[in-house]
């Protein structure tokens, strides 16, 4: 009796234990408890993707006893309070879409859990700019498109199945995407929103890629064995009376001018630059002699053309002619070039100075990002001014007028090139 009596008294601190146990660990478990190893107590995978004049908010569900809801607060620009201006927002509600924004404009959100008592402590943050903007990042591994939300901050979607995404470049009317598939021998195209197209096979080694901003036809450089231009249309199709120029020793650069939609050709390996109209005929006399020329920029307002030389550190400026005007020296690895004829500034990614330089006119530089390493490639979105930059540490950059960073973003997987469409 004892021995039983013992028993009966040991089992209901046994079973106190076993009850304290579980409810010590249950809040753990809780994806409102502070405690909790995965959440922190706060929201999960909460977002804010800028777009054209709007911010879609989302996060995940937790479909759990005890949500009444969740609060939404905004800091705008100037204000120094959050405010809720959103209203109250249900427990089955993950996406929301804020139209009340304005573009280029930067606005912070923090979004609450709502219980019966009201709001919890703890939230989930992010920020957003919303611009006209729409950027597209081609990086090497995995092979894959990306398109971006307008700050650049967060990836919307991805195209993947590339083996050797090179370069892109976007219709301005319409904001289709072309992509060199290098190592593949194929340009794939690209609707606005990432949608595949239509793969265009039959290159050797396809890079460099000018898009015309007339019938959205694109001029391709493939720097195969025989070296040469293709000018043809999304399906495939060739444009002009000329649709190929060549044979050519290793083109790597094409630039189309918007206001002729005449296209100037980096030979760099016979170190010539050539301009051609639109049927694809040659439009100097000569070529021009030019040492390594490897990536050109047209200034739509002059009609001049930059041109980088990645071995010898140089940019050239050249008539709408071909008469040489300038030489910039001093860039050590200059490659990437990209124009705002807007502010008149010639924006350089010279890839072993670490540094992205811009230029005026007349090629005095007035701007330079430094601790840049191995910028490769770039392009400007005019109405802000900024230069959109890619690295060799996995980065892309914003970067205002004046030199100064606007965004750094790391984590991509070896970005090639950087676009901007509308």
């Amino acid at each position: 009796m004892r021995r039983v009596r013992t028993l009966l008294t040991l089992a209901p601190l046994l079973a106190l234990g076993l009850a304290s146990a579980g409810c010590s660990e249950r809040p753990r478990a809780n994806p409102f408890d502070p405690r909790n190893t995965s959440t922190g107590g706060r929201p999960q995978a909460f977002a804010a993707l800028a777009g054209s004049g709007l911010v879609r908010l989302g996060w995940r569900g937790v479909g759990t006893a005890g949500l009444v809801g969740y609060q939404l607060l905004r800091l705008d620009p100037g204000d120094s309070l959050y405010r809720d201006r959103f209203g109250p927002i249900g427990p089955q509600v993950d996406t929301l879409v804020d139209f009340s924004v304005q573009n280029r404009s930067t606005y912070s959100y923090r979004l609450y859990y709502v219980f019966a008592s009201g709001p919890g402590s703890l939230y989930a943050e992010d920020v957003a700019t919303p611009s006209p903007v729409q950027p597209w990042v081609v990086q090497v591994n995995p092979g894959s498109l990306l398109r971006l939300s307008a700050d650049g901050r967060r990836t919307v979607s991805s195209a993947g199945g590339f083996s050797s995404p090179n370069r892109v470049a976007v219709n301005p009317a319409t904001g289709h995407v072309w992509v060199a598939n290098t190592f593949a021998g194929e340009v794939v195209v690209f609707d606005e929103r990432g949608g595949l197209l239509r793969r265009i096979g039959g290159f050797g080694f396809p890079t460099a890629i000018a898009v015309d901003a007339g019938d959205g036809s694109a001029w391709v450089c493939d720097e195969g064995t025989q070296g040469e231009v293709r000018h043809l249309d999304e399906a495939g199709q060739p444009v002009g009376l000329n649709p190929t120029f060549g044979p050519l020793d290793t083109p790597t650069g094409v630039a189309a001018d918007p206001r002729t939609r005449d296209v100037w050709v980096c030979e760099r390996g016979a170190n010539r630059l050539f301009k051609l109209d639109r049927d694809g005929y040659p439009l100097l006399p000569v070529p021009r002699d030019v040492p390594g020329p490897s990536r050109a920029a047209v200034d739509s307002l002059t009609g001049e053309v930059w041109v980088t030389d990645f071995d010898g550190g140089r940019v050239f400026k050249f008539a709408p002619n071909g008469a040489p005007l300038d030489t910039v020296s001093g860039l050590a690895g200059a490659l990437g070039v990209a124009v705002d004829h807007r502010r008149g500034l010639v924006w350089v990614a010279g890839g072993r100075a670490n540094a992205v330089v811009a230029l005026d006119r007349n090629g005095s530089p007035v701007a330079r990002l430094d601790n840049v390493l191995g910028p490769r490639h770039l392009a400007v979105e005019l109405g802000s001014g900024e230069a959109w930059v890619v690295d060799s540490a996995d980065e892309l950059l914003r970067v205002a007028p004046s030199g100064a960073l606007v965004l750094r973003r790391g984590g991509l997987a070896a970005p090639a090139d950087v676009a901007l469409g509308p």
